[in-house]
């Protein structure tokens, strides 16, 4: 498969590649070295539908929402007629492994229903609207309200969840934040992947049946998942050596069918702790605990003793538990709007002033907020230094500039790739300021971000097989304060243990 001007597919994602590395890296703060050893294979089943419904925030929050009901129903030879999907739903329900893709199935019947708009179909789906599957119970109330031609929005997680969630981030963080799902909907694939086929030299409809056969995978492994907010807690204290991530989900999916999947993949390998029952992803310590249909906890680390299974584990496990966070963000979190779609709080530890983008601040805060089908993202940050603040803020500026001039010299040889204009609207849009003791970061996302967010679908999910990842990645100077990694990032990963 070969990308216009004559470059091999893989040669015209390696250059993309390295562009957006580069324009990435000079407008974040933080900046990690990806692991050498990460086994992504492992890690897809679980935390890559995660990411992709959090990145996809202003569309789909749930995996069927990336999946066309045509090219569905089309895969697994079935007419898209009242008559066909009714049989489906009328079949009896199997055991066993076969229930969760059976689930998923239903639920694709009842959408369809409902976009075929026949009323006939009205007493059927009404058997469907109690059931107590409860993603099959949504989609049926999704379809009667489309055949009758009502508004429906689907439920999100309550606020009692949401803050039982927070109140078991364990002691010990500096940053603690939320991101929460706007209500979805299915998306309308089609003309995103055109664009993006269009752009790169790909064949659309190839790449519709490669993301319809990989979703469908992972649908009848562990059934539907949808995501309503992922809270999260990073460590005070990060090195090479040192630091967790704990991931809290809240949302809907089938854990049994999760934790059965884990187990026939690793091994069996679990640890329990604090009353749950964590499995271990690979060698990296990183930990997974299907908790309920509603809940689900990752927690990550620098090494297993370090990580605080036990605690999060106790306090998940009785429900929720006493706020254990720092003064510091506790005085944040009171003065918090926690209703926007995302937020973060930071409190500034000697371990993160190692960064000299940090270094005069004692605080940040992120807000996220909804204007105008747009999302605007603001950062504030205190100190008490005012110059050592507008240093920090000038050097910033300096960088986004580097950044918006990387975008436009690769708009000049570009081929019409849909990210490329996004990311010049983020960067064009972006502002840093500083008053006194406060700096201010403010930019905001355009409203239709589905293109370039497809193309990180179809790549997260294993891309077209004749286009290879890059082995070779550019080097890139390590940025103040941190250390080059020992290995390079195209190594292969070590053989998996038994």
């Amino acid at each position: 498969m070969a990308g216009e001007g004559g470059c091999s597919a893989g040669a015209d994602y390696k250059r993309r590649a390295t562009f957006y590395f580069k324009a990435t890296r000079s407008t974040l703060v933080f900046v990690r070295y990806p692991n050498p050893t990460l086994n992504t294979d492992m890690i897809s089943p679980v935390m890559f539908p995660i990411l992709l419904l959090v990145f996809a925030g202003g569309g789909g929050n749930d995996l069927l929402d990336f999946v066309p009901s045509d090219a569905y129903f089309k895969a697994a030879k079935i007419e898209v007629t009242v008559p066909a999907l009714s049989a489906l739903l009328e079949a009896p329900v199997p055991e066993g492994a076969a229930r969760r893709g059976d689930s998923a199935r239903r639920q694709m019947a009842l959408r369809a229903l409902g976009e075929l708009g026949d009323d006939g179909a009205l007493p059927l789906i009404a058997k469907y609207v109690g059931s107590d599957d409860p993603l099959v119970a949504d989609y049926a109330r999704a379809a009667r309200a489309a055949i009758e031609g009502k508004e429906y929005r689907r439920e999100g997680a309550s606020e009692e969840d949401l803050r039982l969630d927070l109140s078991c981030l364990p002691s010990g963080v500096g940053v603690i934040g939320r991101v929460t799902m706007k209500p979805g909907a299915p998306l309308d694939v089609v003309e995103q992947l055109a664009l993006v086929g269009k752009a790169e030299g790909w064949d659309a409809a190839e790449m519709e049946s490669e993301v319809v056969r990989k979703i469908g995978e992972m649908v009848s492994q562990i059934g539907n998942l949808r995501l309503h907010a992922l809270t999260f807690g990073l460590a005070g204290k990060v090195g090479n050596d040192t630091g967790f991530l704990v991931l809290i989900a809240r949302g809907l999916y089938d854990h049994k069918a999760l934790s059965a999947m884990l187990g026939d993949r690793i091994g069996g390998v679990r640890r329990k702790a604090g009353g749950l029952t964590f499995h271990e992803l690979d060698s990296n310590n990183m930990y997974v605990a299907p908790v309920s249909d509603q809940q689900l906890v990752f927690i990550a680390g620098a090494s297993t003793d370090q990580m605080p299974l036990a605690e999060v584990g106790a306090k998940v496990s009785a429900g929720g538990g006493d706020f254990t966070i720092g003064k510091t963000l506790a005085k944040l979190l009171d003065k918090a709007d926690k209703g926007t779609p995302g937020w973060a709080l930071v409190e500034v530890t000697e371990s993160y002033r190692e960064s000299p983008f940090l270094k005069p601040f004692d605080t940040l805060s992120l807000q996220a907020k909804e204007v105008g089908g747009r999302l605007k993202f603001t950062v504030s940050g205190l100190g008490t230094d005012a110059a050592a603040v507008a240093k920090v803020v000038a050097r910033l500026n300096g960088e986004l500039e580097k950044a918006r001039e990387a975008v436009r010299e690769e708009m000049e040889e570009a081929d019409g790739f849909p990210g490329d204009t996004m990311v010049k609207e983020i960067l064009e849009a972006t502002s840093i300021t500083a008053d006194g003791g406060v700096a201010q970061f403010a930019t905001e996302l355009p409203g239709d971000g589905a293109a370039p967010l497809l193309q990180l679908v179809y790549f997260g999910l294993g891309g077209p097989r004749a286009l290879p990842a890059p082995d070779d990645p550019p080097e890139v100077a390590p940025a103040d304060g941190q250390k080059a990694p020992a290995e390079k990032a195209g190594e292969a990963a070590p053989a998996e243990e038994d």
